[in-house]
């Protein structure tokens, strides 16, 4: 693989952007590998760390055209990323422990207290 394209090289008649690189055997402009680009490359190109899941989630929003409940209902089971649609991994089942979930529970109720009493106080934070 060639340059890709940081000092404003031109292959092909055209300037390359700032995610391409040239492909000397295939004569043409590639996208780059994001693993070899650095957080702040990613970041210029206007990305941002984000949990893999919720981009597969997004994705599927976006393919049942804004409408979530379209992506619970989708039946394209070839597709790739229907499994992971719901924003969640099937395959890793969290197994708690009943010491764990009552301690869950406990944080939970915490949670909903503090928010009832901001809510009856009228501060909504």
């Amino acid at each position: 693989m060639g340059d890709n394209g940081d000092d404003g090289a031109r292959y092909g008649g055209r300037r390359l952007k700032p995610h391409q690189q040239w492909d000397r055997g295939q004569n043409c402009a590639i996208g780059r590998d994001p693993r070899a680009m650095t957080p702040a490359e990613l970041t210029a190109l206007g990305f941002a760390r984000r949990a893999p899941l919720k981009v597969i989630r997004e994705k599927c929003i976006d393919c049942c055209a804004g409408n979530k409940a379209e992506v619970r209902r989708c039946g394209a089971v070839d597709c790739p990323s229907w499994l992971y649609r719901m924003g969640t991994n099937p395959w890793r089942q969290r197994r708690l422990t009943p010491e764990q979930r009552a301690e869950q529970g406990q944080r939970l109720r915490v949670v909903v207290q503090k928010t009832r009493n901001r809510i009856d106080s009228g501060r909504e934070d």
